[in-house]
């Protein structure tokens, strides 16, 4: 039997272990839109970034920034081929924040890299005001925070008991006697916690550094190219939002924005003359109806590289949750 039919016996032994690879695959539990939080770079010109950007989420993640429920980290660099990356990744919501770049020179050729994202996929980017507003909300509607005499608190037996259902076919989480359950339940509190305490220190951070907000009317890049681009019932209906931060006006810290995000400046004869993050913007995607719970994974985001290269956050404001 060896001798005639040992070709069919190792294809059979073949299949088996490709099937059972296959139904692992299939089966096993996958993170989900919002356990993957996805770190984007939209660049054009010489933009340039000395962090790298496959360890930059990573890192954070071990300095305690993301919540115990981000499980993976996804990254990607946009270039010149944008279009179908981006038409694609918005199909199936993929992305949590936007790295990108609205310099001089792009600006006056009408190709920003920033006009471009915010023309073309304005309706999945916050205005960072709603973005606070909502995660306000998020707390406050469902109950995980509640105010007495003008100070929060934390309803911890509600954040509890929607910890125990919203985490009901999670396979972490089955069995409510584990310490794995307990300590999902005290990770839980601490990202309600999280959620409200980034939302206050933004806001708070926006409203006495208004400087480092980055506004733009969506259409205006499409337009000054082309007047007939847009309908004007379309225009009437833009306002200026605040689409990102701009992370050159970070200041105050050892760390200097430039030391990892920048682009250089030339003279007349293309010498490079100096380099500045100056229209280097931090845009947040909103996919709240897709990932309701992780959705302001993106404050704790937001907030720790305004941390990272700035003084501008209050730690010690009258509404925080202590």
């Amino acid at each position: 039997m060896l001798s005639y039919d040992w070709i069919k016996m190792i294809v059979l032994v073949v299949a088996i272990v490709f099937l059972w690879v296959l139904a692992f695959t299939i089966g096993s539990p996958r993170a989900s839109k919002g356990q993957t939080f996805g770190i984007f770079y939209f660049y054009g010109g010489d933009y340039r970034y000395s962090t790298d950007p496959t360890t930059l989420g990573e890192n954070m993640q071990k300095e305690g920034v993301f919540s115990y429920d981000v499980l993976d980290f996804n990254v990607r660099e946009i270039g010149e081929t944008y279009a179908e990356i981006l038409l694609t990744s918005n199909s199936v919501q993929e992305g949590d924040v936007m790295i990108t770049v609205d310099h001089p020179e792009s600006i006056e050729k009408l190709k920003s890299p920033f006009r471009i994202l915010i023309d073309n996929y304005g309706e999945v980017f916050y205005d960072y005001n709603d973005l606070i507003a909502d995660a306000k909300k998020y707390c406050l509607e469902n109950g995980f925070v509640y105010s007495s005499n003008g100070v929060y608190y934390l309803n911890e037996q509600r954040i509890t008991d929607y910890f125990a259902q919203r985490m009901k076919k999670d396979p972490r989480f089955r069995n409510e006697e584990s310490q794995r359950y307990q300590d999902g339940v005290k990770g839980e509190i601490e990202r309600i916690k999280r959620v409200w305490n980034n939302a206050i220190m933004l806001e708070d951070c926006l409203n006495t550094h208004p400087e480092i907000k980055y506004s733009y009317v969506r259409y205006t890049q499409t337009v000054a190219a082309d007047p007939n681009a847009i309908d004007a019932e379309t225009l009437a209906n833009q306002k200026e939002r605040v689409y990102g931060i701009n992370l050159g006006r970070l200041t105050g810290t050892e760390k200097v924005i430039t030391s990892d995000f920048y682009y250089n400046l030339y003279d007349e004869e293309g010498a490079v003359t100096g380099s500045t993050a100056e229209g280097i913007v931090l845009c947040v995607y909103d996919y709240y109806g897709y990932q309701p719970h992780l959705q302001f994974e993106t404050l704790s985001f937001v907030n720790a590289m305004i941390s990272k290269y700035s003084n501008f956050l209050n730690t010690q404001l009258p509404a925080l949750i202590k």
